[in-house]
C-alpha cells in the first residue's frame, strides 16, 4: 500500500515502536488505548484498507491522546516549564557525547565531569573534608499511587551508585502495604492518601536528624556525582543549594539551565524547581514548610529562606534527569498556582511591599507578574520625567507628551531637554518655540531645557534641579503597550528594595508585526540577554518573563531613584551610566528590568543602541549578575559550548577553537588530566578580552589553540603575555601576534622552525601522542574482502588525487575524510571528520582501511598526528616526504607528493600483496605525562606567567 517492499520480499506484517527500527511490537508494555489503536492501525495496513473514514477515525484517536498528554504534562511537576534554558549543547559539545568512558547518566553532560580523573579528584576531596562515610544529606524519595516499583528501584540504585552515598535515604509513599526489599540504608513509610503522606514528608523533612535534606520524586535519576559535588558546598552551610535539571526532548535529552538566585526574579517565577539541598537549621528557623499551601509548600519555604538573607548556592551542573511525567505531589497545576500566589502574597505583606500578585500574561505555569500601587507611589514619591528630543519627529514627539501629560499631578514635572539644537528635527524645533509661547508660562510643571554634556551629565543636571524626584528618561521613539507604563516604573522603583534603576522590557517591532526583544545587558557579554528572541515570547528564556536584577539596562523608557549617588557626569550611554551605579558606594543599589512595563520601538530605533552590548564588552565581568551557564559570546540565554570542564578551581584554561585537528590537544589534556591529576576548562570559543581579564582575576591562564588575535587586557589598549599552542604554521602576517605571546607550543619541529623565524619567544615542540588503552583495546581488524585506503582532507590541495582514485577503483576501495563535498570520480565514501580520538578510532574500525595515505604536496606540513592513528590502526601508511615522521614510526613508504604516478604504483602493488603492515615498535606512540609538565603547573605558577 506504501509503495515500499522489503529487501527479501516478505511481507511487513507488524508495526515499529519506533523509527529506523524493526523490533516486532509485544503489546506487554503498551497503555491498553495506546495498544488498541496500534492494533487497529496493524489490521488495516495488513487488510490493506483504504476507507477515509478508518483513517479519519485513527486521526482522532491520535489527536485525543495528544491532548490528554498534554493536559498530564501541564501538572507533572512544580518547575516552571520554560522557566530556566533548556538547550541541546552546542555541536562541538554533541560530538563529546559519543566518547568511551562517559559514566554519567546522560551523554548531554561533558564526559570529563565523570570520567576516572574527575572522579578521583573529588574522592581526594571528599576525604579531605572527613565525608568519605556519606554526604551530609537526608534524601527523601516520593513515591505517587500509580509510580511503578521500577522507577522507585531506579532511583534508590542511582543514589547506591553514586561517587557518594548520602547518609540517609527515606521513602515516603502511597500503598495498602509496605513493601521493604531494599535492605540496610533504606526507610520505607506508606500512607494510605497522597494527603497525608505529603503532610507528614514536609514535616519530617524539617526533623531529619542530617544536616540536609533534599527531595526527589520516585523515577528522576541522581547523576553518580551529584551528592559527593553539593556535600563539598556545605563546608560553610549555605542554606539551600540548587542545581541544573536534565529533562526529557522526544527522544533525546536537553539541560535545562537555571538563573541565579534574584529575590526579584524568585517573587515571579517558580525557576528552582526539585533536588534542592535545604539546610535542616534553617528550615527550623523559618517555621518548616506550610503544608496547607497544596502544591507550593518549597516554593514558599525558598521564598522565606531567602528573606532571612541567608546565602544561597546555584551550582551549575546538570545533576538530576527528570523522568518522563514524575511529579512530586498529587496537586492539580491550578491549585499549585493558587497556592503560590498566596504564598507570594504572604511573602509581600512579610516584605511591607504594598503589590499585588496576578498570573503572568506569558501564559507559562509557574511564573507571575506583581502590580504595585501605582497610586500611593505618585502620592508619596515625585517623578520627574526627562524626554529627550534629539533625532525624533515631531508626530513622535507629540504622542509622546500626550500619554505623558495624564502621568503629571501637582508634584510631577515634564522636561522636554534638548542638548544639541542642530539635531532637532525643524517640526520639533517649531513646537518647542510655540510651546515655550503658549503652554509653559501656564503649566509651571512642565519646562523646556537645554543641556550640553554627555547624557549622564544632561541626567545629573534634571536630577540637582529637581531634589528628591524619581527621574524617569524617556526616548519619544518608544510606544508603552499600555497608558501606565511610567506609573508602573515609579511604583517599582518607590515599591522594591534597594531598586536603583528600573527599565521596561523593549521590543523591535518589524514590519510585518513580528517583534523582537531587546533585553537587558551583562558586562562582559557580546549579545543581550534574550537577542534574537520574539518579545511576546521568550521561549526556553522563559524567566525572561521575570523582573530581575540585571548589570545594565537601556531602553527607551528608564527611572532612577532619588537616593542614587550623583551619577558620573563624562558616562555616555546607559551601560557606563549602570557601571557607575554598580560601583557607588551603596553597592545594594539594583538595576532591574521589568517586563511588566512593555515599550515597543521601530527598526529604525538609533544606532547608538546597538553600540551598548560593545560597551558592556569592556566592562569587567561581575558574577553576581551573570547566570553561570549563559555564553559569554554569541547568545546569553545558552549554555557555552565547552568542551570539558567547567570548574572554578582549574589552573588551565584552553581554548579549542579552529578546526577539527585540534582534538589532539584535548586529547593530550584530557590525558594528563588521568595520568597527572590535572584540572582543565575547555571553550570552542575565540578568548575575547573581556575573558581573559575574567582569567586573569580568577589566577588562570590561557593556552591559546592557533590564536586568532592579540587579546588585550578589557578597557585599555594594553596587551597581557599569554601562551599559544600551534598545530599549524602560522602565517607571516600573525608575526606581532607570535611575538607577543610568553611561550609557544609546536606539535612538530617543523612548526617550531616557522614560528622562531616569525620572532617567537620561547618555543618547545609538543608531539602529539595517542591514548596506549584506546588503541590497543580497540584494535582496527582489517577487511578481508577488497582493501581499502583512507584519506584524510587536513586542508592541503592534492590536485592529481582524483585521477588516481580514477585509475585504482579497481583494485581498491576509496575512504575520504572532509568537510566539504569533493568532486570525485565513481563510488567513494565520504566521511565528515570527527575530533576527539576516540571517535577517529570509530572511524577506523567502522571502515577497517588497509592503506592510509597522506601525500603533502607543497606544504610546510604540521605533525604527524593522522599518520600515528593509522599506525596505530594497524594501516600500511604511505606518506609524502614534505612531512617526516617521528624516528619509530612505521611508515611502509615515504614518496615524492607530486609524483602521483608513484602513489598510484605503490597503492596497486601493495594492493597485489598480502604483506601485513610494519611491525616495528609503536612505543613511540602512546602518551608520557612527564612530556607535559606544563600541563601539570597548579595555580601559583600559573598566576606568575600572567603577572
Amino acid at each position: 500500500m506504501l509503495g515500499l517492499s522489503p529487501p527479501n520480499s516478505a511481507p511487513v506484517a507488524f508495526v515499529t515502536k519506533a523509527l529506523r527500527r524493526s523490533a516486532e511490537v509485544d503489546g506487554v508494555d503498551l497503555h491498553p488505548a495506546v495498544g488498541g489503536l496500534v492494533a487497529g492501525i496493524a489490521s488495516a495496513i495488513e487488510d490493506r484498507n483504504s476507507n477515509p473514514e478508518n483513517w479519519d477515525h485513527f486521526s482522532r484517536k491520535v489527536q485525543e491522546m495528544a491532548k490528554f498528554l498534554k493536559e498530564m504534562g501541564k501538572s507533572s511537576n512544580r518547575s516552571a516549564r520554560g522557566v530556566g534554558e533548556m538547550v541541546s549543547l552546542a555541536q562541538a559539545v554533541a560530538a563529546q557525547q559519543a566518547t568511551v568512558g562517559n559514566t554519567a547518566t546522560h551523554a548531554v553532560r561533558p564526559a570529563e565531569r565523570g570520567d576516572e580523573a574527575e572522579r578521583n579528584r573529588i574522592r581526594r576531596r571528599i576525604e579531605a573534608e572527613g565525608m568519605a562515610g556519606g554526604g551530609p544529606v537526608t534524601v527523601m524519595i516520593v513515591v505517587q499511587p500509580e509510580v511503578a516499583r521500577e522507577q522507585v528501584v531506579r532511583t534508590v540504585n542511582s543514589l547506591r551508585n553514586g561517587w557518594l552515598m548520602p547518609m540517609s535515604i527515606c521513602i515516603y509513599g502511597v500503598s495498602e502495604a509496605a513493601d521493604s526489599s531494599f535492605g540496610l540504608g533504606v526507610f520505607e513509610r506508606f500512607f494510605t492518601t497522597a494527603d497525608a503522606m505529603e503532610a507528614e514528608l514536609y514535616r519530617a523533612m524539617s526533623n531529619v536528624e542530617t544536616a540536609y535534606v533534599a527531595a526527589i520524586a520516585a523515577g528522576d535519576i541522581i547523576e553518580p556525582d551529584a551528592v559527593a559535588r553539593l556535600a563539598l558546598h556545605t563546608q560553610d552551610w549555605p542554606a539551600m543549594i540548587y542545581t541544573d535539571e536534565i529533562v526529557a526532548a522526544g527522544e533525546s535529552h536537553v539541560i535545562r539551565a537555571k538563573p541565579s538566585m534574584d529575590i526579584n526574579r524568585l517573587r515571579e517565577s517558580c525557576f528552582v524547581g526539585d533536588w534542592v539541598w535545604y539546610l535542616v537549621d534553617t528550615l527550623r528557623h523559618i517555621g518548616g514548610f506550610n503544608h496547607s499551601l497544596a502544591g507550593a509548600e518549597e516554593y514558599d519555604a525558598q521564598l522565606r529562606i531567602v528573606e532571612t538573607g541567608a546565602r544561597i548556592v546555584r551550582l551549575p551542573e546538570a545533576l538530576f534527569a527528570r523522568g518522563h511525567h514524575t511529579r512530586r505531589d498529587a496537586t492539580p497545576i491550578e491549585t499549585s498556582m493558587q497556592s503560590a500566589m498566596k504564598a507570594i502574597g504572604a511573602h509581600l505583606t512579610r516584605c511591607g511591599i504594598a503589590a499585588g500578585v496576578v498570573e503572568s500574561e506569558i501564559g507559562i505555569p509557574g511564573l507571575f507578574s506583581l502590580v504595585y500601587d501605582g497610586a500611593e507611589a505618585q502620592q508619596v514619591l515625585p517623578m520627574t520625567i526627562m524626554l529627550r528630543l534629539e533625532g525624533r519627529t515631531l508626530r513622535q514627539v507629540l504622542d509622546a507628551t500626550n500619554r505623558l501629560v495624564p502621568v503629571l499631578g501637582p508634584n510631577n514635572n515634564l522636561f522636554f531637554t534638548v542638548a544639541d539644537q542642530n539635531q532637532l528635527d525643524p517640526a520639533v524645533a517649531e513646537f518647542l518655540r510655540s510651546a515655550e509661547e503658549t503652554v509653559v508660562h501656564d503649566h509651571p510643571n512642565i519646562r523646556i531645557c537645554r543641556l550640553a554634556g554627555p547624557m549622564a551629565a544632561q541626567i545629573q543636571s534634571v536630577r540637582t534641579s529637581q531634589p528628591g524626584h524619581a527621574v524617569l528618561v524617556v526616548d519619544p521613539a518608544g510606544h508603552p503597550e499600555c497608558d501606565d507604563a511610567a506609573t508602573t516604573l515609579l511604583a517599582m522603583v518607590h515599591s522594591v528594595p534597594d531598586a536603583a534603576l528600573v527599565a521596561a522590557r523593549t521590543f523591535w517591532v518589524e514590519e510585518n508585526g513580528a517583534t523582537q526583544l531587546l533585553g537587558p545587558l551583562l558586562f562582559g557579554a557580546t549579545m543581550r540577554i534574550g537577542a534574537n528572541r520574539d518579545g511576546k515570547n521568550p521561549g526556553p528564556g522563559g524567566w525572561l518573563a521575570a523582573t530581575h536584577a540585571v548589570d545594565g539596562v537601556d531602553g527607551p523608557m528608564v527611572i532612577i531613584h532619588p537616593d542614587v549617588p550623583p551619577l558620573n557626569g563624562e558616562a555616555a550611554s546607559w551601560t557606563e551610566i549602570c557601571d557607575g551605579v554598580a560601583h557607588a558606594q551603596d553597592r545594594r543599589r539594583l538595576r532591574l528590568w521589568t517586563p511588566r512595563a512593555s515599550v515597543e520601538v521601530p527598526r529604525t530605533y538609533p544606532s547608538e543602541k546597538n553600540h551598548e552590548p560593545a560597551v558592556a564588552l569592556t566592562l569587567p565581568y561581575r558574577p553576581a549578575s551573570h547566570h553561570p551557564s549563559m555564553s559569554m559570546i554569541g547568545d546569553p540565554l545558552f549554555l557555552e559550548g565547552r568542551l570539558g570542564l567547567v570548574d572554578t578551581e582549574g589552573s588551565i584554561l584552553l581554548s579549542a577553537a579552529g578546526r577539527s585537528e585540534d582534538g589532539r590537544i584535548i586529547d593530550m589534556l584530557r590525558n594528563a588530566r588521568l595520568d597527572a591529576g590535572v584540572c582543565a576548562s575547555f571553550s570552542p570559543d575565540p578568548i575575547d578580552c573581556a575573558s581573559a581579564g575574567r582569567a586573569i582575576a580568577q589566577g588562570r591562564r590561557w593556552i591559546r589553540v592557533n590564536p586568532r588575535y592579540e587579546p588585550a587586557l578589557p578597557g585599555s589598549e594594553s596587551r597581557f603575555p599569554f601562551e599559544a599552542v600551534w598545530t599549524e604554521p602560522p602565517p607571516p602576517e600573525t608575526k606581532s601576534l607570535v611575538q607577543s605571546a610568553y611561550c609557544h607550543y609546536a606539535t612538530s619541529q617543523g612548526i617550531a622552525n616557522v614560528l622562531r623565524t616569525l620572532g617567537a619567544r620561547k618555543v618547545q615542540t609538543l608531539q602529539p601522542r595517542l591514548r596506549k588503552s584506546l588503541w590497543l583495546d580497540g584494535h582496527v581488524v582489517a577487511a578481508t574482502t577488497k582493501p581499502s585506503v583512507m584519506w584524510i582532507d587536513e586542508g592541503t590541495d592534492v590536485p592529481w588525487l582524483p585521477s588516481v582514485i580514477a585509475e585504482t577503483k579497481g583494485v581498491v576501495d576509496w575512504i575520504v575524510i572532509s568537510a566539504a563535498d569533493l568532486p570525485l570520480p565513481g563510488y567513494v565514501a565520504q566521511v565528515k571528520p570527527v575530533v576527539l580520538e576516540e571517535q577517529w578510532l570509530g572511524l577506523f574500525r567502522q571502515f577497517s582501511p588497509r592503506f592510509f595515505i597522506r601525500p603533502t604536496p607543497g606544504s610546510k606540513w604540521r605533525d604527524d598526528y593522522m599518520l600515528m592513528m593509522a599506525a596505530a590502526a594497524g594501516c600500511i601508511v604511505l606518506a609524502g616526504r614534505e612531512s617526516p615522521a617521528r624516528d619509530g614510526l612505521p611508515v611502509s613508504n615515504y614518496l615524492g607528493s607530486d609524483s602521483p604516478e608513484r602513489w598510484r604504483s605503490a597503492i596497486e602493488r601493495h594492493a597485489r600483496e598480502s604483506a601485513a603492515p610494519s611491525q616495528t615498535s609503536l612505543d613511540s606512540l602512546w602518551f608520557e605525562a612527564t612530556d607535559y609538565d606544563w600541563l601539570v603547573s597548579g595555580p601559583d605558577r600559573a598566576v606568575q606567567k600572567v603577572a
